[in-house]
């Protein structure tokens, strides 16, 4: 079932690939439109997608002309046990959707608490299945991660997993034994869209705006992000901060009148993120623990530079000195250096927006598209 535009012709030649994506909102969802887009903007055939009926981009997806499954699922964790009963329908819908299109490759975007019940019957399709890795480890203070032990059965049914960053590699071969010939090794793209043009930063609003954007979570170091900001402060380093996100921050709410930090509590809304940035300087990312962020990419598809600390895959996203900072450890001294290094100097500032933009391909959702693209190819099973 699909609403929206008229889909695009189907060519017979190429791979035929089908992206599952079962979540609500979030930055993975963003990957999924991007990702949506570029294939519409590519002219790139036979893309489908499964999506779920109360998606929040629905209205958006639905304006593209690509074929796409629409499939009730859950939007609670009580309906999440009292619609197992809709499991069968649900499968068959997608088994049904996969054959009458002729899908040959179905790429989970990310594990979805009801996708371990799906995998045997895409394979028994002829499909291959794909599994796109984010996490190779529960974050600390994130209570979903409880699931992943449940979530990580799709890593062995998986005939590739493809990883968004080395961190999350190393992990999949040391934690989980997974066969390094298993993994394709990818990266996190661009928060963006291709078909609408992104200028460089041209300098730094005075004071400079800082910017937290994401779920506050123990695992992101929001108390170690406001103790740099009071070292800041202390030395008269002028800044305006922004918090943009839902969570407990705890004590440290108390704490943000007397640093001048605005908190916007809540869930951003997609349609709200472009307009957010637009009026911000920098992202700031001050992670005790992370595989890899989407921040870094809402930034960088913003034009704007990112600030980081040395864990996990966040130092793979940054060029320092090209399209970012990293702190020389996971210090609040460390980081106010660094965030002092870049919004004391506009013309490293402008250089860095300018060389984001100039190397906006690099890291786009068309590039991330054709990678899965030839991948698939490489591996295309023979269909009777």
């Amino acid at each position: 079932m699909h609403d929206g535009a008229r889909p695009m012709a189907v060519s017979t030649d190429g791979p035929r690939i089908l992206f599952l994506y079962w979540g609500r909102r979030g930055g993975v969802n963003r990957m999924a439109l991007d990702i949506a887009r570029a294939a519409v903007h590519d002219k790139v055939p036979n893309v489908f997608f499964a999506l779920a009926q109360d998606n929040e981009l629905r209205a958006t997806f639905a304006q593209l002309p690509l074929p796409i499954l629409w499939q009730k699922l859950f939007s609670s964790a009580r309906e999440a046990v009292l619609g197992l009963a809709r499991l069968g329908k649900i499968r068959r819908e997608l088994v049904d959707f996969i054959r009458r299109h002729r899908i040959d490759h179905v790429i989970v975007l990310i594990p979805h608490v009801w996708s371990p019940f799906v995998a045997k019957a895409i394979k028994a399709t002829g499909a291959r299945l794909y599994l796109v890795c984010h996490d190779a480890q529960r974050h600390p203070g994130d209570l979903t991660g409880f699931i992943d032990a449940w979530l990580r059965r799709d890593l062995r049914r998986a005939d590739a997993i493809i990883s968004l960053s080395r961190a999350v590699t190393a992990l999949l071969t040391q934690e989980h034994r997974i066969a390094p010939d298993r993994i394709v090794q990818s990266f996190l793209p661009l928060i963006d869209d291709v078909s609408q043009p992104v200028a460089p930063r041209t300098s730094l609003h005075h004071p400079p705006r800082l910017v937290f954007l994401g779920r506050v979570r123990a695992y992101k170091g929001l108390t170690m992000m406001l103790d740099a900001l009071q070292i800041l402060q202390a030395r008269g380093i002028a800044f305006d901060m922004s918090i943009f996100g839902e969570g407990d921050m705890g004590a440290d709410a108390e704490r943000l009148a007397g640093l001048g930090v605005v908190w916007h509590r809540g869930w951003v809304q997609e349609q709200d993120i472009a307009g957010i940035l637009a009026r911000q300087d920098v992202m700031i990312l001050s992670h005790t623990e992370a595989s890899q962020s989407g921040s870094v990419m809402l930034a960088h598809g913003a034009g704007i530079p990112a600030i980081v600390t040395p864990v996990g895959g966040l130092p793979e996203q940054i060029e320092a000195g090209r399209n970012g900072l990293v702190a020389k450890n996971v210090s609040a001294e460390s980081l106010a250096e660094a965030i002092a290094m870049l919004i004391g100097d506009d013309a490293l500032f402008r250089r860095m927006s300018a060389q984001i933009v100039a190397e906006r391909d690099a890291r786009s959702p068309s590039r991330l598209l054709d990678q899965m693209r030839r991948l698939a190819a490489d591996a295309r099973p023979a269909r009777t």
